[in-house]
């Protein structure tokens, strides 16, 4: 049995597990393959029945079946590094590291947030990017040139962490009308 406590400010914390005397906890073997799904609301789910229960990330990952799966989603984000719908950075910085640079986030962890240790994770055969849609609205005033820029360089860094992986783009009609104005 677990104890959980709930506070609006962490979430959900295991203060401690009990175990039936004799028991032990087993961990669970590691799949076949492993994906890492990266994005903004539309990976996360935003505004979805079931937030990210109903994401389009979540789905690909529980419904491969014996995948292993991470969504690494912010709603609002942009791509290219710069404040953009409340996010201080942009995915381009983001994903490597812990946690992420949300007004909340930063009241929690600081502004400065540790660096992910991808060495003490199986590293993803399968990367998929759906991201772009706030990069392409005007409020944010990113240029298609620093898109695809900045769009490549986050390209080429997963494959500096995960040489082998496949990295699969999703494509929405505003990335493809943003880079096709330039």
């Amino acid at each position: 049995m677990g104890i959980l406590t709930y506070n609006k400010t962490d979430g959900v914390q295991i203060n401690s597990v009990h175990l039936a005397k004799g028991e032990k906890l087993i961990k669970i073997p590691n799949f076949g393959r492993t994906i890492e799904i990266i994005g903004d609301s539309l990976a996360s789910g935003m505004y979805t029945t079931f937030e990210g229960l109903s994401s389009f990330g979540y789905n690909i990952g529980a419904g491969l079946g014996e995948t292993e799966y991470s969504v690494t989603a912010y709603p609002g984000i942009c791509l290219f590094d710069k404040e953009c719908w409340g996010n201080l950075r942009g995915q381009l910085y983001q994903w490597w590291h812990t946690s992420d640079t949300s007004w909340r986030a930063t009241q929690l962890y600081g502004s400065e947030p540790e660096e992910w240790d991808f060495d003490k994770h199986e590293a993803a055969d399968i990367v998929v990017i759906c991201i772009g849609t706030n990069d392409a609205n005007a409020h944010n005033n990113v240029t298609s040139a620093g898109y695809v820029a900045q769009y490549t360089m986050f390209i080429e860094g997963i494959h500096a962490v995960w040489p082998d992986a496949q990295i699969v783009l999703v494509v929405s009609t505003t990335f493809i009308t943003l880079v096709a104005e330039n």
